[in-house]
């Protein structure tokens, strides 16, 4: 983005997420008209899908759609130019996040969508249909309908005085952080590298509190494909999951980092 609040985008197109009417890569940056907004405030990528935030709450995607992944209430190929994402009752997005095959968003009623892939359960819920509870509906994940093509609301339990109001949510490769303003973090979904964070490598959607190590509030949250990120209040970074590469950013020879004691790393305040 820029200071016109102008998209440009470059690279891979062969799933319109560019939206660009070629569908050959794109070397260098080109402005995406076919957005046609001049209010866009933050544009998150997919795998092979785009999305942008208005600055009045709608949310716009594009690109592919196989697993419903744009939010739109159907199942397409592709989506060669952005439509708006299905929000109940025009209620504005504030926060809108994409992982590899589903996406979400929370509103400024509090309230947390997600729409797309569930194969793993990553949506917290064990089908489209089915609007559990997320923090303690049991769910079975391996359902073979695994696609959720309209934004379904995952309820809260708000009577609740151990879950906070969510702050920050992300999305990996196929599992969901969830950080409340009580500073806990909760994760649902593909498990198998530890990126859940539970001292396990289950798959699970119903959404789990991370292992944080004691006297550690967490304000934000970020995924890879198979990591986990949790920063603190006191400019801390937890990470835990898939550390084959060197991604952990810590001294690790496994593949599997379950224990978040051991991966603390001081952000050093410029």
């Amino acid at each position: 983005m820029t200071s016109k609040t102008l998209v440009w985008g470059c690279g891979a197109n062969d799933s319109s997420q560019l939206a660009l009417s070629q569908l050959s890569h794109v070397l260098s940056p080109q402005v995406l008209d076919s957005i046609n907004r001049d209010d866009i405030v933050n544009v998150v990528c997919g795998g092979t899908s785009s999305y942008a935030l208005a600055g009045d709450g709608v949310c716009l995607s594009w690109g592919d759609n196989k697993k419903g992944q744009l939010g739109i209430g159907v199942t397409t190929p592709t989506v060669n130019k952005p439509n708006p994402i299905k929000i109940t009752k025009r209620v504005p997005a504030i926060n809108l996040k994409a992982g590899w095959d589903f996406g979400c968003f929370l509103t400024t009623a509090g309230s947390l969508s997600m729409f797309g892939c569930n194969r793993d359960g990553q949506l917290g819920f064990s089908k489209p249909q089915q609007k559990s509870s997320l923090f303690s509906s049991s769910a079975n994940s391996n359902s073979s309908n695994d696609s959720c093509p309209e934004p379904t609301t995952v309820r809260m339990p708000w009577e609740s005085d151990q879950v906070g109001k969510l702050i920050s949510v992300a999305c990996g490769m196929g599992h969901t952080l969830l950080c409340t303003d009580n500073g806990e973090v909760w994760a649902m979904g593909w498990g198998e590298f530890g990126q859940l964070g539970d001292g396990t490598t289950r798959t699970t959607s119903i959404a789990t509190k991370v292992l944080l190590p004691p006297n550690h509030k967490i304000i934000k949250v970020a995924c890879g494909m198979a990591h986990s990120v949790a920063m603190t209040d006191g400019g801390q970074m937890l990470t835990w999951g898939w550390g084959e590469y060197g991604q952990l950013g810590h001294s690790s020879n496994g593949l599997i980092q379950l224990n978040n004691n051991n991966i603390e790393n001081k952000i050093k305040n410029k």
